[in-house]
This record gives C-alpha cells, structure tokens and sequence, in this order.
C-alpha cells in the first residue's frame, strides 16, 4: 500500500498529533508499506527529504490567515498531483485543510474537534488575547473548515469513542459510518524504569494552555504541599500562560517547589515519566492525550480529569485516578494519597501499564487503519481513472 499522510506538523517539530503521524508512518513501513508525509515547512519554499525511510515534503506557507491556507494548499496539490500515480491513499490529520484537488481516496482522522467542550470561553478567549466575537467567528470559520474536509471524506475515523459521538452531535454524521483508530505508544520505548526514584515528583508534560487545567494544578499543589512540603512539580513545553503561572506560583510562596523545563527531548520525557510518582493531567478537553498514554506505559500513576476520551482508558481506582474538571482540591487529594502508599502506586502502575500494552499500542492502530486503507483501495482503480481523465480533459 502506498499512503500520503497530510498533517500540520512532523517531526523535528512535533506536537501530539506530528507523533502520531511519525509514529503510524513508522508501523506501516514495518509492515511492508510505503509512507510519504506532506506537512508545513517555511516561505523560504519547497524542502524535500528522507526522515526515517519517510518520503518528507514540506511545502510552503505564509502563517497569517487566509494566506496560510491559500499558500500551504497550492504547494500540497502540486505535491498530490506529481505523486497520485504512486500513491494508493490521502490521509488527512488534521481538522481543517486547504481543499484537495485529487481524486484518490481520502480518509479523515480526528484527534480533537472544534467544538472545544467544556472549556469556560471567556478565560479560553483571554489566554489567546482575542476578543470573544472575534475568537468566536475564527472558531465558526475553523468548524466550517472541519465539515468541508469531513464531508469530502471517503473514510472519517477518530482516536476515541468520544470523538464519534461529538462529530455527530456537531455535524450530524452517522456514527455507525465513523472508524476508531485510537491512539498509541512505543511500549519498548515508554516502560517502567528498572528502580523508580524515592523523591515524591509530580508530572505535567504538554502545551501551558489555558484549557489544560493547569491554574487548577497550580491551585492543588498548594493543597499538596501543606502535607508533603517536599514534593516537586514539574512542568513540561511552553504556551501563552507560563507568565500566569510564575507569577502565581511565586505569589503563593511555593516557587522553589516548581520546575518548568519547556520543550525536552523524547529521551528526557521518558527519564521524567519513569522518575515521577504521578502523573497529573487536568485538561478540560481532549481527544485521547499521548502523554497520559506515555506515563501510563511507564508504569507511572495518572490523575487526570473525568473527561471525553480520557474515561475510555482510566478506570477510577484500577489503573488510575479520575477528578471532576476544575475541582483543585479532589485533584489534591488523589494527588496525596498516591504519595502516601508506595503499594499503591506499585499496583496503579502495573494496572496502568497492562492496560497499555493490551489496547494503545501502535501495531493495534496500524492494523486497524490498514483495514480501512484497504477497504479505500478496492476503489483505488476508478479512482485514479476519473483522475487520469480529469487531467487530460
């Protein structure tokens, strides 16, 4: 099979979503297929190169609206055009793309929608530094974006059950016609360490976004600390409300109690996963988030938020602990009692690994979107038909 995977970003540059592409692209190639990504680069132009035994294209954009789109998809239809005779599949990975001048087949997969869930709007509006008409007209633009590529789709598919439900809620799709692929990780790479460090470390790694709930962490650590004054916090990437944060932190007295790393290496992720004694995710909307995934793998404690995709994996109790969206001090409660019992952050992670290995690896993705690549390539023929004919019309 021949497969073109369209994403936003990839590898060096890499976010939740450039993994899971790089790391889909890589268990195909495992399994005999060939993989070419086309993703952003820079206005400097058109780069092409070989990442990993990936066929990389980085075409050119200008990052200011509408240029942004107008300029990615002239440079990604030249690519799809020069290609289509080698390629079986487009597949797509993110919400809104510039429009597709191909007659392969297309399949869709959604890691978040627009519809934003739970998130308090005036705060999530404030974060960006947008006025809330403003900020609700981009995200009307962006949901009318998302239904165009959804509704030019041969093949819609999601990383969680969640997901499903919150595409037809927003665009009336028949769930029954949505495919969930779920999401991944390496677990040769993301394992438990052979001795866990005896420090009480307390885990966040991801974007400093408004809506991760990371001022309700800030919030719980408080809590935490009048009970465990040792603890650390750590604090992964960056984003527009590391400022906020700092300065909270230090105005509640606790900043020699917090480090922020910004962005690290996948070698130090994995050394920070396997060093913690829980993992903290309090986001007000996902998809199904990797890092949680990854420290699950690791063998590391979650306490994360009751939420979408998330309650799909943690079980409250068994492989981890759920807490209602912004609630600081259930959060520091879960948080407490995992660094009071070391027998059961042995049992919450072993249970948390088990449940990795059994549903969220990539071979289980792999095979699931090969099943769908397959069923789009039995109409890959009259697809390239209609193609070669439009072309020479």
């Amino acid at each position: 099979m021949r497969i073109c995977m369209i994403t936003n970003e990839f590898p060096p540059k890499i976010g939740g979503m450039g993994g899971y592409v790089y790391n889909l692209s890589k268990e195909m190639i495992k399994s005999g297929h060939k993989v070419t990504v086309v993703t952003r680069g820079s206005w400097r132009g058109l780069q092409a190169a070989r990442f990993n035994a990936i066929d990389v294209y980085r075409v050119p954009y200008i990052h200011i609206y509408p240029l942004l789109e107008a300029t990615q998809g002239i440079f990604q239809n030249r690519i799809l055009k020069g290609l289509s005779s080698e390629l079986d599949v487009v597949h797509v990975h993110h919400p809104i793309s510039p429009k597709f001048n191909t007659a392969l087949p297309i399949m869709v997969t959604l890691h978040a929608s627009v519809g934003l869930g739970s998130i308090d709007s005036q705060n999530f509006y404030s974060s960006r530094r947008l006025p809330g008409p403003l900020f609700s007209a981009m995200r009307s633009y962006v949901r009318s974006g998302e239904r165009k590529i959804l509704e030019r789709a041969d093949c819609i598919t999601t990383v969680s059950n969640a997901l499903v439900n919150e595409l037809h809620s927003l665009h009336g799709i028949d769930v029954s016609s949505i495919t969930v692929l779920g999401n991944g990780v390496d677990t040769e790479l993301f394992k438990p360490p052979k001795t866990r460090s005896d420090e009480k470390t307390v885990l966040y790694t991801g974007r400093l976004y408004y809506n991760k709930g990371l001022l309700d962490l800030v919030k719980a650590a408080k809590h935490v600390l009048h009970r465990y004054p040792e603890t650390s916090f750590v604090l992964t990437g960056r984003g527009p409300i590391e400022g906020q944060l700092r300065r909270i932190i230090a105005r509640l007295n606790i900043s020699k109690n917090f480090r922020f790393t910004g962005f690290v290496e996948k070698s130090t992720l994995i050394e920070l996963y396997q060093n913690a004694t829980v993992y903290v995710f309090p986001s007000y909307y996902e998809g199904l988030p990797t890092s949680m995934l990854e420290a699950m793998a690791c063998g590391t404690p979650v306490v994360v938020t009751a939420i979408n995709g998330i309650l799909e994996v943690v079980k409250d109790g068994q492989n981890g602990f759920t807490v209602p969206v912004k609630d600081p001090m259930t959060m520091a409660n879960a948080i407490a009692r995992i660094l009071s019992d070391n027998d059961l952050q042995e049992r919450i992670g072993r249970a948390a690994r088990v449940t990795i290995k059994e549903g969220f690896t990539w071979e289980i993705v792999a095979k699931r979107a090969s099943e769908c690549y397959r069923s789009l390539a039995k109409s890959g023929e009259s697809y390239k038909a209609a193609d070669h004919e439009a072309t020479h019309s």
